[in-house]
């Protein structure tokens, strides 16, 4: 027996789909990638190099005070990952750098936690290393830096969306190196060829010196903010975005 669909509240909130692909069904185009990071790094230059000069100048002051190594740097660091989501998104704004201040326990320690799992990794994965060390074994510090370079392909490599998920989705930590892992699932060799490529453009700069330098690895993030954005969709949460 069929049952008629439940009434339509005409007050409510009109929903918004965000999942216009399918997870399973995403992925992203390399070409793209190169793409908009050139004509996006390209449009905005005047927004980038402040945001860069102003969020390197206070983040070295911050260093510089130790305790803002902790308390300002990781809250900077949200800001400019959301400075690149809006360069793709084609809305940048110097501000961007200080939107983690508006919420800034919930960034703080979103962002502390999840630098701090990530270094557990590293240092998990770099533990043979340093057992090979103690041991004053060349053998096992090879067999260790084998295990971590497989490690930093086949895991890191695939966990680098996740402080795009922590500042677009409003993800905990936990959550953001998950939906990481599983955005990028059977697209192990197209997330490796966008980091050599990333890296390959990035350091390309050097040829060019400073101001090179400076332009291509902007590019080289903005690459990775595209990425992100076609495996996801639209911006997430408003609050986010601010």
């Amino acid at each position: 027996m069929a049952y008629p669909p439940p009434p339509v509240n005409p007050y409510q909130a009109p929903s918004v789909d965000t999942n216009l692909v399918p997870a399973e069904e995403r992925n992203f185009d390399i070409t793209l990638c190169i793409k908009q990071g050139y004509e996006k790094t390209l449009a905005y230059i005047p927004q980038w190099l402040l945001v860069g000069l102003v969020g390197t100048l206070l983040m070295l002051v911050s260093m510089l005070t130790v305790i803002g190594f902790f308390v300002v740097v990781p809250v900077l660091a949200w800001g400019m990952t959301r400075f690149l989501l809006n360069m793709v998104d084609g809305k940048p704004d110097f501000r961007d750098l200080f939107s983690g201040f508006s919420n800034y326990g919930i960034v703080l320690g979103r962002s502390l936690a999840l630098i701090l799992l990530l270094y557990l990794m590293l240092l998990l994965a770099n533990g043979l290393t340093l057992v090979g060390g103690v041991l004053d074994s060349l053998a096992v510090q090879l067999l260790g830096q084998l295990l971590y370079l497989v490690f930093a392909v086949a895991v890191l490599t695939r966990l680098y969306f996740a402080f795009f998920f922590l500042v677009d989705r409003d993800m905990g930590p936990v959550e953001a190196l998950a939906a990481s892992w599983n955005a990028t699932s059977g697209k192990v060799g197209n997330v490796i060829l966008l980091a050599i490529i990333a890296g390959v453009i990035g350091m390309a700069g050097l040829l060019a010196f400073c101001i090179g330098v400076l332009f291509t690895l902007t590019m080289s993030y903005v690459m990775y903010a595209s990425a992100y954005r076609q495996l996801t969709g639209p911006p997430g949460p408003a609050w986010a975005q601010r």
